[in-house]
Order: C-alpha cells, then sequence, then structure tokens
C-alpha cells in the first residue's frame, strides 16, 4: 500500500464514515473488530492520530479527509494556536517557517 492509495481511500464515502463513526474508540478494538473493512489497520492509525492530536490541531483532526502521516513531523508540529499567534505577528503574504 502507498501513501497515493491510501490517500485516494481516505477521500471514499466508506473511510469517511468509518472514521467519522469511531472516532472516539479505541483505536486496536477496531482492528480486531472490524475483519470486513478494507484497510482497517490503517483507518485504525488515522482514527489513533486524530484522537492524539484533536486539542493541538482541532480543525484539522475535524475532517475526515485530512490523511495524518504520523511520526515525529506530526508529534512535534505547531499547534493552530500557535500558527495563529506567529501569523499575527508577521505581514505580509507569504512565510517560511524552517525550525
Amino acid at each position: 500500500m502507498t501513501v497515493s492509495e491510501l490517500s485516494a481511500f481516505i477521500q471514499t464515502k466508506e473511510a469517511q464514515e468509518f472514521i467519522r463513526e469511531n472516532r472516539d474508540k479505541d483505536p486496536l478494538q477496531l482492528i480486531l473488530q472490524s475483519a470486513r473493512i478494507p484497510w482497517k489497520n490503517e483507518l485504525a492509525s488515522q482514527i489513533a492520530w486524530r484522537q492524539k492530536l484533536a486539542r493541538k490541531l482541532p480543525e484539522w483532526t475535524s475532517h475526515p479527509t485530512v490523511l495524518f502521516p504520523g511520526g515525529v513531523s506530526t508529534e512535534q508540529s505547531s499547534s493552530e494556536a500557535t500558527a495563529r499567534l506567529k501569523a499575527s505577528l508577521i505581514q505580509g503574504r507569504e512565510l517560511l517557517d524552517i525550525t
């Protein structure tokens, strides 16, 4: 499975409904209980990341079509509140944050 394939699958109605309906459930239980769902491990992983990032990135996690890469880059991302603060301190149309 490639990232492109997962990205395409997460756009489907079936995947979006699964994420919406199970967003508060234990991802490990979903893997065990959802035998007929294609890509169940990947969808459970997306649900786990959404749960982990719900406070930090509430707008992003509210959209079932956003694909979270996971790992250190996701964990170390700035929160939406921090991003808004940084954006308010800078004038102009473009900014490159290489921190």
